[in-house]
This record gives C-alpha cells, structure tokens and sequence, in this order.
C-alpha cells in the first residue's frame, strides 16, 4: 500500500497576508497554483521570509522529496530540488529509505485519474491522506524503481528543453512580428500617420477597402449536429486553435458562410482572437470573415490582426457582454505595404509558425510516448533489463 512506502508526511499552511513583509522573502513557497506538468521544482510563484514560516502553519520541506495535492489539483505533484514551504492545499511525502521518490511520483502521476476520482466535495474536491494511503502500489526491487525513473525522467526532460525551444521561437515571433508589421523589410525613409509611424512607401487603408468582411449569423439550433451533416460550423473563439479552427459542430442549412482561406475574427467576448479558416464553414453570430482582394495577402491580415488584438479590446462595446460591430471593423484602418513585400512578411512569420507546430507535434508524440512507458513500466507489464 501506498502508506507503507511513506514514512512521516508533512502539511502546509499560508502565512497571514495582512502582513506584507511575509511575502518579500526568497525562500519558496508551492501552492496549487505551482502545480504543472514539471516533475521537479525549484522554484515558486511566491516566496517567503523565515519569520514568515516560524508564525504560521506552512513547513519548509527538505530537497528531494515527493509534494502532492491534497484539495484541488488532485493527481498532480512533483519532486521539490531545493528546500520549500507548502500551504494548506499540499503535502510532503517523505518515501521511505528503499523507496526512491522519483518513482513513487511517477507511480502517483500514473494513478491521477484514479486519484481526482476520489475527490470528495460539493465545490472544491480534497481527499483524505488515509485514502491514499490504501492504494495499492507495485513495488519492484530498488535498483530496477530507480532504473524505471531514470528512463522517465529522460522523457520528461526531452520534453521540457522541447518546450523551451517552443517558447524561445515564439519570442523570436513576437519580435519579428513588431518589426516587420511596423518597420516592414529593409526600408530606410518612414512617415507619420493617424496609425504611427509606417514606411513611407506604405499606404493606410481602412480594412473594407482591400477586403470583405462578412458578419457571421447562427443557424437554427435544429440544424446544428455532431455527426457529420452539412458542412462544419463556428460558433466562436471556444473552435480557434493556434492557426485553424478545430471543427467540433456540422449544420446542415448555414446562413453565413466562410471561405477557405478567410480570416475568422471573434466579435464576441472575447473579442480580437483570429484564425486562418481551411474549410468552407458556416459561421455564428460570435465570429466575423475577413476576405481577401487582389490588393491584400491573408497571412499578411492575420499576423496583424494577430499582433494589435488589443486594439479590439477598445472597439468593443457592451456593458456585460462586450461585442465588435461590423462598422467599426470596416472602418478600422491598416497599414498596407505592396502586395509582393506583403507576401514576403507573411511567407517569414509562416516559416516561423510552422517551426513552433513541427516542435508542438514533437512533445505531443513524446507525451503520448511517456504516457505508454508509464502504463508499462509502473505495472509490471515490461520489466527493465538492470
């Protein structure tokens, strides 16, 4: 059982926030919300002082043991790689002398759906330590639990410098973005507009004069399925993915219809997020098409539409349910550079994009990977050669 491989274990608490000065410290403090798909951690959103730890119910916890959730972010945990506190939500299992604790982690990751499962409660689900404690774990001989998490810690660690890469190629994005949308390709003369300062070469059009811009409209609920009939439809942003829309919805009598290749803008809170559409689609009355003319590139549109959401922030109106209308996105004005240097930006950005996709889909086969070696190495199914 699980409480046979732990010795002691260890709660948490949360320092008293009338006093600010708790909270100005270096020393680690987890919560839930440090909760993620990290299985060692060195580090928190909050830090406190020790004065902080002697006058509340928070623990420091020694390097190198196993925190879990005990109420909310049940079936999560990780291994702390430096000393740290804890609140209330979290413990400490300290894994016994011939126990190694990265594969008793391991072992718990394994049983999380198991774990939240057991949850109990109306609106915030916690389980009781002695319910963990009676689940049944099987236990192989020392060496082998440390040669089954050495190889999933492998996983974990080609996973994670996967997502670095992915978060340093979007900040390349982001910089790109700025620089090509604002100063474009090797321009070296610029001019003030009512829109800032562009290449002097660039003209400022409002965006219904180099495209369409369709308003979507929902169809009758009665048309709307799941099952394949008619063609897809968009209801809103919930649909967006990070470049197409997913389809999740069928109707099979449309009102509005988008094009291949159209730009999907959410009109509805929330508003400003876009999609590139790859599929002739209906639309809801939470979406808009943007369609292109011969005088506008729609990658080109979407990166910049993508860069100045925030922009739609401010056009949307309504007091509990804010909305763009169709006037304000004729009207709004952008800056448009020749149709080839257009295309040159969009074909840069593009490149990028499909680095950060090719780099998603790599974690993606990882995770499916460690996924599979977890079912097969926690239950004995293969057994490691030591």
């Amino acid at each position: 059982m699980f409480g046979k491989l732990c010795g002691e274990n260890c709660g948490g608490g949360t320092p008293s926030r009338e006093n600010a000065q708790y909270y100005e410290g270096d020393i680690p403090w987890a919560t839930v919300k440090d909760l993620d798909s990290k299985i060692f951690k060195s580090d928190t959103i909050e830090h406190i002082t020790e004065d902080a730890i002697k006058n509340s119910a928070t623990n420091l916890i020694n390097s190198g043991n196993v925190i879990i959730a005990t109420r909310m972010g049940l079936g999560r945990g990780f291994i702390n790689t430096v000393p740290m506190a804890i609140n209330q939500d979290l413990k400490a299992i300290f894994p016994k002398e011939n126990i190694d604790a990265k594969y008793l982690l391991f072992w718990y990751l394994n049983q999380s759906k198991t774990i939240e499962s057991m949850g109990k409660g109306s609106t915030v689900k916690g389980i009781r330590l002695e319910d963990l404690k009676a689940l049944q774990v099987l236990v192989p001989p020392f060496v082998e639990q440390r040669k089954i998490a050495d190889i999933l810690s492998t996983v974990d660690k080609q996973i994670e410098q996967t997502n670095a890469l992915i978060e340093k190629t979007k900040e390349l994005k982001k910089g790109l973005m700025q620089r090509l949308l604002t100063n474009g390709i090797r321009h070296t003369e610029f001019k003030d507009t009512e829109i800032g300062r562009i290449p002097k070469e660039w003209e400022v059009k409002e965006l219904n004069e180099v495209a369409e811009i369709i308003l979507g409209q929902s169809p009758d609920s009665s048309t709307y399925n799941e099952v394949g009939d008619g063609i897809p439809f968009f209801q809103g942003k919930t649909e967006f993915g990070y470049l197409y829309p997913v389809v999740k919805k069928w109707c099979s009598r449309p009102k509005k219809i988008a094009e291949i290749d159209d730009i999907l803008i959410s009109v509805r809170a929330p508003v400003g997020d876009v999609n590139i559409n790859n599929v002739k689609a209906c639309i809801g009355r939470g979406l808009a098409a943007i369609r292109k003319t011969e005088k506008l590139n729609e990658r080109y549109l979407f990166y910049f539409l993508k860069k100045n959401s925030a922009v739609f922030e401010k056009l949307s109106q309504g007091s509990t349910f804010t909305a763009i209308n169709g006037d304000d996105l004729k009207c709004l004005k952008i800056p448009v550079p020749t149709i080839q240097e257009q295309e040159r930006i969009a074909m840069i950005l593009t490149k990028v994009d499909d680095e950060i996709i090719k780099l998603d889909s790599i974690v993606i086969k990882m995770q499916e990977l460690k996924k599979a070696l977890m079912q097969k190495l926690l239950t004995g199914k293969v057994r490691v050669k030591l």
